[in-house]
């Protein structure tokens, strides 16, 4: 040691070799010197998502009452003195704001500040100083590309009054989030992928708490502004369970995991796989939940798995192109089995996001199919003690309520006859050259299957068996469709695939926002909710006008009980998404699930119906939603559609939640 002591044998390697000491072997003599301690860029992080030089990641655009997080990673030293501050200007003595001593966790440390108003219009500054015992690295020092910046609270007016009608949890309750965040990237990354068209405000620190987009100084489409949004959305909401689509790693590490673990929630983002989306993540609250096991699938690669032999070989016969389309598809589904430690029941918790491609409800439908199969297998492939209930979350993409997907689902058959495997049969297949020839009016150059269909000027697909013109999605044409459509004609171009498709008994799930409101779509709107605009054309197999958000869904098994639903916002806060305070352009979908607790020395069928649910008291059923421009009903939320018999459909209740429930 540097007293020319000999260092004990006993010593730990890591404390043997410290700075100053020498090493000797026979007459030969080398000194030690450990690396210096220093700051290191976080390895989650790519060169355009950092502000400049400096290692250390800080959010573009500080607010007031969020908490501003600065990562960084730690090489050869055990701590760090990590130093908040604020300048006025560039070059101005800085204004200590909190200093605290931080560890690593395998390498990587975070440290955290929340401004407040006393901030607004200063610039944020985070200073990092390494060490490692006695030894002190150099500082690295990085500030906020934006200055601190307020948001007036009556922009979150809409979402803190959606909130406010979560029911309390009884014990034994299971909160559940299903939210595709939409995609966010930097500023950076945002603007060079779609070119130099925003242009930030003239005035870039407001005097007033900012309450329009236009005051806004990063994109809204960027992380910078989004993530916190959503971080807070999410915390709102009360959940033990969160899964979210759509959501890239840097709002996931920079913001959404030290946030949301902070509040006590654990998570996990889907690992990367080979031609897949890295998109899904989901978030489980310790106190209630415990994590057992994970797995996550491309669902492309499912279909060749030897359980699906026989799927796989009717798929290939009958339409290699579609065989191929299915398998290069980048969708992913991320399992994660749960233990619910109040009840003691084990949940599987699926999260997935279906394709979204418009003739692709074949698709859909095949890929629900193959993630319901494989997450039974893999369940039954640990061989676990007891039942285990399954709920099943995302993204689905469904345009309408009819879909065979959700059919499927909830444990009905698809007929080899239903019209959606006519719809698709030639998705993965190169376009018709001769689609220009048909005469319908259609939004894109050419009909995407369009065939000869004789001397018709009309092709097969916007052909109905009478003759008349019709959607190429619909059977038949309108005036067919009231009377009972005509005999389907064999569509010229060949076979396709169409089999009957059922999920093995026993795997049927509940459609949460079907059971809870008697209509398996969340909203029906007048208006396109992304622009507020009035819905133009009509649905071409039922003939509704309405603008049907029915994309997002929680699926669980009849052991379950879905005791509610939460309502959607009032309208006129939906005009046009995401917005300063609906960080998305879905909406999240939250409900309510009850497990029963097990017995000792039984366990809990997890195909056993659970017991009715007792009702409550609802507001009277309100009138139509309205489109923009034209007044809002007085409770502000939409009606819902036509009822599906024998469920009773009651309404959005501004007083209590909505919980329509069987007879």
């Amino acid at each position: 040691d540097p007293g020319e002591n000999p260092v004990p044998a006993d010593t730990l390697n890591k404390d043997a070799w410290r700075q100053g000491c020498r090493l000797r072997l026979g007459e030969a003599v080398w000194a030690v010197e450990r690396n210096p301690p220093r700051v290191a860029k976080p390895s989650w992080c790519k060169a355009h998502d950092m502000n400049g030089m400096s290692p250390i990641w800080v959010p573009e655009l500080p607010l007031v009452s969020f908490p501003v997080f600065a990562h960084f990673e730690l090489c050869h030293a055990d701590s760090a003195v990590v130093e908040w501050s604020k300048t006025s200007l560039p070059g101005d003595a800085p204004v200590a704001l909190k200093s605290e001593v931080v560890q690593p966790s395998g390498g990587a440390a975070c440290s955290s500040f929340v401004p407040t108003a006393a901030e607004v219009g200063w610039n944020l500054e985070v200073r990092v100083t390494p060490r490692a015992d006695k030894a002190i690295g150099e500082a690295e020092a990085v500030a906020c590309a934006n200055r601190v910046l307020a948001i007036a609270p009556s922009v979150f007016a809409p979402l803190e009054a959606r909130q406010a009608l979560l029911r309390t949890q009884p014990l034994g309750g299971l909160r559940i989030v299903s939210y595709n965040t939409l995609w966010a990237l930097s500023t950076a990354s945002l603007l060079k992928k779609y070119g130099q068209d925003w242009r930030p405000p003239a005035e870039s620190v407001p005097a007033e708490p900012i309450q329009t987009l236009s005051e806004l100084p990063v994109p809204l489409g960027a992380a910078a502004y989004r993530s916190q949004v959503l971080a807070r959305e999410l915390a709102g909401y009360d959940a033990e369970l969160l899964c979210l689509q759509e959501l890239v790693e840097l709002p996931y590490r920079s913001v959404l995991e030290p946030m949301l673990a902070s509040r006590g929630f654990s998570s996990e983002f889907t690992t990367p796989l080979a031609g897949a989306t890295t998109e899904l993540a989901t978030f489980w609250r310790t106190a209630a939940l415990r994590r057992e096991h994970s797995a996550v699938w491309r669902i492309g690669e499912l279909v060749d798995l030897a359980d699906y032999a026989l799927l796989r070989e009717q798929l290939e016969s009958s339409s290699p192109s579609f065989a191929a389309f299915l398998r290069t598809q980048p969708h992913v589904v991320h399992a994660v089995l749960l233990r619910h430690l109040t009840t003691g029941r084990l949940v599987a918790v699926v999260n997935t996001h279906l394709i979204m491609h418009t003739l692709a409800s074949n698709a859909r439908t095949l890929q629900a199919y193959l993630v319901v199969c494989q997450a039974e297998q893999w369940v039954r492939s640990l061989k676990l003690e007891g039942a285990c209930s399954v709920v099943l979350c995302g993204d689905l993409n469904c345009r309408e309520p009819r879909e065979d997907v959700l059919s499927l689902l909830g444990g009905r058959e698809v007929s080899m006859n239903s019209y959606e495997w006519v719809y698709g049969r030639n998705i993965g297949k190169r376009s018709c050259a001769r689609g220009t020839t048909c005469s319908a009016f259609i939004r894109r150059e050419q009909c995407p299957n369009a065939t000869d269909d004789g001397d018709s000027p009309l092709c097969w697909d916007h052909r109905c068996g009478c003759g008349r013109e019709k959607q190429n999605k619909a059977s038949s044409c309108p005036e067919c469709a009231c009377a009972g459509p005509p005999p389907l004609r064999p569509p010229p171009d060949g076979p396709f695939f169409a089999p009957q498709l059922a999920l093995p008994e026993g795997l049927g799930l509940q459609n949460a926002c079907e059971v809870a409101t008697g209509d398996a779509a969340f909203m029906r709107l007048r208006f396109n909710p992304k622009n507020g605009e009035a819905r133009s054309f009509s649905n071409p197999t039922t003939g509704d006008t309405r603008f049907i958000e029915c994309r997002d869904h929680i699926f669980c098994s009849r052991s379950l009980r879905v005791a509610a639903l939460l309502p959607p916002p009032a309208l006129e806060s939906l005009q046009g998404l995401p917005s300063l305070w609906w960080p998305s352009d879905h909406l999240a979908l939250v409900a309510d699930l009850e497990l029963q607790k097990i017995s000792d020395g039984s366990a809990a069928s997890a195909t056993a119906p659970a017991p009715p649910p007792k009702r409550q008291k609802s507001a009277p059923v309100a009138g139509e939603p309205q489109p923009a421009g034209v007044a809002s009903r007085t409770a502000g939320v939409p009606a819902r559609g036509t009822p599906t018999p024998p469920r009773a459909v009651r309404s959005w209740g501004e007083t209590s939640m909505r919980e329509s429930l069987p007879q």
